[in-house]
């Protein structure tokens, strides 16, 4: 049954985590013209013509795995035991990934440039409105376990 809330919700966790990794993350203006970029796949820090790039591509990697995890759940409505798990589990990868946005926007990125503050784009917004859906489509799969449970308990 897709057609069920839930599933709803599992779908834009997939949307929200694939949509990170084509939207900025974070960014920096410094006082004489650098500037640094942090995106799912690069952070780059550009002053004048030097161009400089640190790979990042592990963010991606975790926002295709919750994605892909985030959908193995929605196809996997018969065990609903089996989707708690797996949303769980999506709730690990996706705070990694925000781990990861943070630690680098804190270390790597106030390095770079210092004194000027920095800009969150959208990208960085994406990892905790897709947790709130994870948390949102979880209570909706423990709500149909509690009356499948209950209708069992009537037979």
């Amino acid at each position: 049954m897709i057609q069920r809330v839930q599933s709803i919700f599992l779908m834009l966790i997939g949307v929200c985590m694939i949509s990170m990794l084509f939207l900025p993350i974070w960014s920096k203006t410094g006082i004489e013209g650098e500037v640094a970029k942090l995106t799912a796949m690069n952070l780059t820090y550009q002053k004048q013509t030097q161009l400089n790039s640190i790979p990042t591509f592990y963010i991606g990697i975790l926002c295709v795995i919750s994605m892909m995890v985030a959908y193995t759940s929605l196809f996997s409505f018969k065990n609903r035991m089996l989707q708690i798990k797996l949303n769980m589990a999506n709730s690990l990868v996706i705070i990694s990934a925000m781990g990861c946005c943070a630690y680098l926007i804190a270390t790597k990125g106030e390095v770079m440039i210092s004194g000027a503050k920095g800009n969150m784009g959208f990208g960085v917004f994406m990892p905790a409105v897709a947790l709130i859906f994870n948390m949102i489509a979880n209570r909706f799969i423990w709500k149909d376990e509690k009356l499948v449970r209950s209708s069992n308990r009537l037979r």
